[in-house]
C-alpha cells in the first residue's frame, strides 16, 4: 500500500507553548515517515519544548539531517525557544531573527509568498500574515 505523500508550502506555524508532560511541543511537524514529502517556503516562528526541535520536532538531529533534501527555503526564528533544526552541511534550514517578521519583504522575497493570497498589512506593526 503507497502511503500518502505530504507536501507543505507557504506555511507559518504560531501557538503558545505548552509546558506540561502531555503535550510536547515542537516543529512545523511530528517527523518524516520514510522521509517522504517536503516542507517548502515555510517558517517555525512560536516557541516549542527545550528538548525538541523548533521545524521537526524530532529529539535527535540526525532526523534533520537524513531529510534535508526533502526541505526547501524553510526558515526558523533564532529568538524563540527550542533547539535549532539549522543543519551544518545544508542551507536549506534558514536562522532569522524575529525581527525580520516584521518586514513585508521577507514574506515576499524569501519566503516566496504571493501577496495577492496573503494579507501583510499588519505584518510592518508586529502582526501576523494571514491567508485573504
Amino acid at each position: 500500500m503507497e502511503l500518502l505523500k505530504m507536501h507543505m508550502a507557504n506555511v507559518k506555524i504560531n501557538r503558545p507553548r505548552n509546558d506540561d508532560n502531555r503535550n510536547q511541543n515542537g516543529g512545523l511537524i511530528g517527523t518524516f515517515e520514510n522521509r517522504r514529502g517536503t516542507i517548502k517556503n515555510s517558517i517555525a516562528a512560536a516557541d516549542v519544548n527545550s528538548d525538541v526541535y523548533k521545524v521537526i520536532a524530532a529529539k535527535d538531529n540526525n532526523n534533520i539531517a537524513d531529510i534535508k533534501n526533502n526541505i526547501q527555503n524553510v526558515y526558523e526564528v533564532s529568538d524563540i525557544k527550542g533547539l535549532s533544526s539549522v543543519v551544518k552541511d545544508t542551507k536549506n534550514i534558514i536562522a532569522i531573527q524575529l525581527n525580520e517578521l516584521k518586514k513585508k519583504t521577507f514574506y515576499i522575497n524569501n519566503l516566496k509568498w504571493d501577496s495577492n493570497l496573503w494579507d501583510l498589512s499588519k505584518v510592518e506593526s508586529g502582526g501576523m500574515p494571514t491567508i485573504k
